[in-house]
């Protein structure tokens, strides 16, 4: 059975949103199967952002990973981690961004490791924001450390011997 591809949110006052929504809405066809993991109402004002000139792109909520499947193009599947938040202000760091983000990533890797979905991608976040949400989160210096943690306690074997698969995509690439 294909398994759905998970993205999480990013910081939700940072551009990982846009940067999703802008994925939905200009590679439908390869989207297909994906989902993201995050705030149904975050989502939904990145739509609105990327809007002008488009047709807004609908906001899907998911209650599991699975319905990301059957979800059609030129929609935006979003699985809700949590209850709903308010929105977070642009630009502005805080810890409930760095918390959100970081709850997503968690949720995204637990869901990997029980075998839920086929892959996570991450979408940026804010180090300083998760520096300043509350414990565990913040004893985590990136996404990479967090990942590792959770593969490591999954595996019950010591952080230092928890290989990590990853490759990092931007520009430099």
């Amino acid at each position: 059975m294909k398994k759905p591809m998970a993205i999480t949110l990013g910081d939700p006052a940072g551009i990982g949103p846009e940067i999703i929504a802008k994925s939905f809405r200009d590679a439908p066809e390869e989207m297909r199967g994906c989902f993201v993991v995050g705030d149904v109402a975050t989502m939904r004002r990145a739509s609105e952002l990327i809007s002008p000139g488009h047709t807004r792109l609908p906001v899907a909520s998911l209650e599991t990973p699975l319905e990301a499947l059957g979800a059609p193009p030129h929609c935006l599947p979003v699985l809700q981690v949590g209850a709903p938040k308010p929105l977070a202000a642009f630009g502005v760091i805080s810890a409930d961004a760095g918390k959100l983000a970081a709850e997503c990533v968690v949720w995204a890797a637990k869901a990997a490791l029980r075998g839920e979905i086929s892959a996570i991608v991450t979408a940026p976040l804010h180090k300083e924001a998760l520096a300043l949400a509350d414990e565990p989160h913040s004893c985590y210096p990136g996404h990479t450390e967090m990942l590792q943690a959770l593969a490591a306690a999954h595996a019950g074997v010591p952080l230092a011997d928890m290989p990590v698969r990853m490759m990092l995509a931007n520009d430099e690439l």
